[in-house]
C-alpha cells in the first residue's frame, strides 16, 4: 500500500534521506525495516510531499515518529495524509508535457528567474526543447526572452 506523507517545502530530499537512514540504522526500526518497500520522492515530484510504499499505516507512523514508540519525530515530517493508489503515486511521478498548452499570443507570467512575477506574452514555442520565446509586456524596452515552459503560468488577468 502507498502513502502520502506531508512534509515541509524544500525539505523532501532530507526528509526521505533520513528516513531511509533510519531504516538502515539498527535498532528499534529493524523489525519494520522489511515492511517498507519503497520511499519515493523526485524533484518533479508534488512539492511538500512524499510517498511511502509499506505494508501497514502503523509501520509508516513508526517509520515517521508521528506516535510514541520512543524515538523522536523525523525532521520535516508534518503528518501521514493517508493511503493511495499506484496509478497516482505514477501521476504524481510523471513530468507533463507544457509546451502543448502554450499558445502563441497567449499572456502569462514567468514564475522563476530574474523575470520572476513579470507578465509576457508568448511568440514562439519550441515543443522540442520545452522552451518558449517571450516579450515582457510591462517593460519600457522590448525585451525578447528564453524561458522554459515549466516557469510559465497563466495570467489570470487575461481570462
Amino acid at each position: 500500500m502507498w502513502f502520502i506523507v506531508s512534509v515541509f517545502r524544500q525539505r523532501e530530499k532530507s526528509v526521505v534521506k533520513q528516513l531511509k537512514a533510519r531504516l538502515s540504522s539498527s535498532g528499534s526500526m529493524q523489525n519494520i525495516a522489511d515492511n517498507i518497500h519503497e520511499i519515493k520522492w523526485e524533484s518533479h515530484a508534488p512539492k511538500g510531499y512524499i510517498f511511502i510504499n509499506a505494508e501497514s499505516i502503523f509501520d509508516v507512523e513508526k517509520l515517521c515518529g508521528i506516535r510514541q514508540f520512543n524515538i523522536g519525530k523525523a525532521k520535516g515530517v508534518k503528518k501521514i495524509l493517508g493511503q493511495t493508489t499506484i496509478e497516482e503515486v505514477e501521476n504524481a511521478f510523471t513530468i507533463p508535457d507544457l509546451s502543448s498548452w502554450l499558445e502563441v499570443g497567449g499572456e502569462y507570467i514567468i514564475t522563476d528567474g530574474a523575470f520572476k512575477n513579470e507578465r509576457v506574452c508568448v511568440e514562439s514555442v519550441n515543443e522540442k526543447e520545452n522552451v518558449a520565446s517571450v516579450y515582457l509586456m510591462d517593460a519600457a524596452v522590448a525585451l525578447t526572452l528564453t524561458v522554459s515552459t515549466d516557469d510559465l503560468r497563466v495570467d489570470r488577468r487575461s481570462l
